[in-house]
Parts: C-alpha cells; structure tokens; sequence
C-alpha cells in the first residue's frame, strides 16, 4: 500500500512540476502542516490532525516556514 501511494504521489508531484526531497508523502505531509499554520490553524489542530503526540514535535514545522517551503506548499495545495 505505501508503495502505491508514493508512486501516485510521484507522478502527480512530477505533473505538478515539484523535485527533489518534496516530491514523497512525507513531504506532501510537511507540506500540508506548513500551510495549515500560514493559513491561521492552531498548532494544537495542526498537531492532531498529523497525529503527533507532542506539540514540541508540530512546532518544527513552525520554524520552517521559509520561503522553499511555502513555494512548495502553493504548489500542492
């Protein structure tokens, strides 16, 4: 199953036009948590919605609000 999943997400990632260590579900999740955050979503939603037992572990996704990322997550989302 993870196996299909990231050779979907591969080929649509490739339609999209999007490369490198972004182009795997991991980061179609990283990029969802970091537009939920631009978007206004509370941390502590952000956090149970990636199902992450900590809200120390969402905050990184916090700090990584660089210009890359939210390039990447406009693309996907």
């Amino acid at each position: 199953m993870i196996l299909l999943v990231t050779i979907v997400y591969r080929k649509k990632s490739w339609k999209a036009n999007i490369e490198g260590v972004h182009a795997c579900p991991k980061g179609l999740r990283h990029s969802f948590a970091i537009h939920c955050l631009e978007k206004g979503i509370p941390l502590n939603l952000v956090s149970k919605w990636m199902g992450h037992s900590s809200l120390e572990v969402t905050a990184i996704y916090a700090n990584a609000l660089g210009k890359e990322e939210r390039k990447v997550a406009s693309r996907i989302w």
